[in-house]
């Protein structure tokens, strides 16, 4: 191990102990030394005093890592500084807050929230924030408003630091850092190393690759090398098909990215070349959100080639919805390095399909879909033994950039469905693995996603007779597309029925009931 990864590793060792001293105040190490060092604050706005023994000042040294990693997840919002803390993107590594506006009184976070429910106060914050980080604000879910805020690490699925994760956190910023003083070769090393860690399929990452290296068929190239085709753009008619064009240029591509939830206008973009473009990306993002460029960006060629070829025109409102369900499915079901662990094959004989609960207890199939104009809708459905309906519901939210977020979010809103209708014999089913993994094992999760799991838990203790499982998709078709209709029906419920569109589903899953 070089030099400067035995210094990374050290400090992500000593982030460590920092870490515990904010997730565990009520130990005895925490305790001495809050009295010693930061009585009347926290670890994280410690500073530097005289005789402070080795470990502690090593300790705080390393505070930097955990600062600069971190977000809040927001509960009550009294713990949170709205203009020193990192908040509103909900990330680590991200810009704060601009600065605080002259005669601003506003300090906490819950100021910023409705006094009655679990909303923001929009016409505060549209007063005293910019429209982008009002509009950021304003997209983020407060769930629960009598839980804590809490301090969560970016770099792990459930938030809770890790040494490894500080360390990849602090060779990867060290990189972006040395990468900005580099060569070309050295950026575009960079650059491939970025897009081979990228959590999609492969032939997205392909792709992309071959883009840079302009090794895709587009009818401009085709044209210069002697091959006889039209070298027009095939939408629009009007323009040489270049890899730029299909991409960036073409106005249906530019209505692709402003309709997605990224919202790219396109038409203020100073970068001419795709290349330039997508390096500029890779270095100003996080991961998570570079995934979801490149998923739009296969879509977008993969609708080029049903033009083509198949004479398929396909509305750029749908494009990016496309992608992001595909570039769902393979995170959720395709990751190689999370092993598949199936937390609920108990009761269950066929888990392909779905199954009717037993006599006296209830169903309720649940689902989220990302609308292609970013918002989450989810579906539920409550059924019978004998496979009949007890009720149907729809519910919308703002745009989530977090696909476990929106999962959760309709997990939430059965959970307020079934308290509302008086129902607690239920066994809830959905298809994402992780979140029910999660409350299977009673995980402490710190993102935001994890105070619905928290709630899940709490609701399972006290309804011995609920229970909560993981199925596939096939299994949960009829959420999956009461989901889908939300966008037609948001925020409705059927009380012993379902839209004509999921009858269906229903009747299907009926047939796979056994008489008693």
């Amino acid at each position: 191990m070089g030099f400067r990864n035995l210094r990374a590793f050290n400090e992500a060792l000593l982030a460590k102990q920092g870490w515990r001293l904010i997730t565990q105040p009520n130990s005895l190490v925490t305790q001495i030394l809050k009295a010693k060092y930061y009585p009347k604050g926290d670890f994280l706005t410690a500073t530097h005093k005289q005789n402070m023994s080795y470990t502690w000042r090593s300790i705080l040294q390393a505070s930097w890592v955990i600062k600069k990693g971190s977000y809040w997840t927001i509960g009550s919002g009294q713990d949170i500084n709205i203009w020193e803390d990192n908040w509103i993107q909900q990330k680590g590594n991200s810009t704060g807050t601009s600065s605080k506006p002259n005669n601003c009184g506003f300090t906490k976070v819950k100021e910023l929230m409705d006094n009655n429910y679990n909303e923001w106060n929009a016409s505060i914050i549209n007063q005293v924030f910019n429209p982008y980080e009002a509009h950021m604000i304003l997209q983020i879910p407060i769930l629960d408003k009598t839980q804590p805020d809490t301090l969560t690490w970016d770099g792990t699925r459930d938030g809770t630091y890790s040494v490894k994760s500080g360390y990849h956190a602090i060779i990867d910023w060290a990189n972006n850092s040395n990468s900005n003083n580099a060569t070309s070769s050295n950026c575009s090393m960079e650059i491939w190393k970025v897009l081979w860690k990228l959590n999609v399929p492969p032939k997205h990452s392909h792709l992309i690759w071959r883009s840079l290296r302009n090794a895709i068929p587009v009818k401009g190239s085709l044209f210069k090398r002697g091959i006889r085709c039209d070298p027009l753009c095939p939408r629009c008619l009007d323009h040489v098909e270049t890899i730029q064009h299909v991409f960036m240029d073409c106005e249906w591509t530019k209505k692709v990215w402003f309709a997605s939830p990224l919202t790219l206008n396109l038409n203020l973009n100073y970068l001419t070349e795709f290349y330039d473009w997508i390096t500029y990306m890779i270095n100003n993002i996080d991961k998570e959100c570079m995934e979801k460029i490149v998923a739009i960006i296969y879509e977008i060629w993969n609708a080029r080639n049903q033009l083509v070829f198949q004479e398929k025109d396909l509305p750029p409102q749908e494009i990016s919805a496309i992608a992001f369900r595909r570039l769902h499915e393979y995170q959720t079901y395709g990751e190689k390095q999370i092993p598949f662990q199936n937390p609920v094959a108990k009761g269950c004989s066929n888990n392909t399909r779905w199954s009717p609960p037993l006599r006296d207890i209830l169903k309720a199939n649940v689902d989220a879909h990302l609308s292609s104009d970013g918002h989450w809708f989810s579906g539920m459905v409550l059924r019978r033994s004998d496979g009949s309906i007890v009720g149907a519901a729809t519910r919308s939210h703002k745009g989530s950039s977090e696909i476990l977020m929106g999962e959760a979010l309709g997990l939430n809103d059965a959970l307020d469905w079934l308290e509302k209708i008086d129902e607690h014999q239920v066994i809830l089913e959905m298809d994402s693995q992780t979140i029910v993994k999660a409350i299977k094992e009673k995980a402490i999760v710190r993102k935001n996603w994890g105070r619905v799991v928290r709630r899940c838990i709490v609701f399972l203790g006290e309804n011995p007779n609920a229970d909560i499982r993981w199925v596939p998709r096939s299994a949960n078709r009829a959420a999956h597309e009461m989901a889908k209709w939300a966008e037609h029906e948001p925020n409705s419920e059927w009380s012993n029925c379902v839209p004509t569109c999921i009858w269906p589903f229903i009747q299907k899953d009926k047939g796979f009931v056994t008489p008693v």
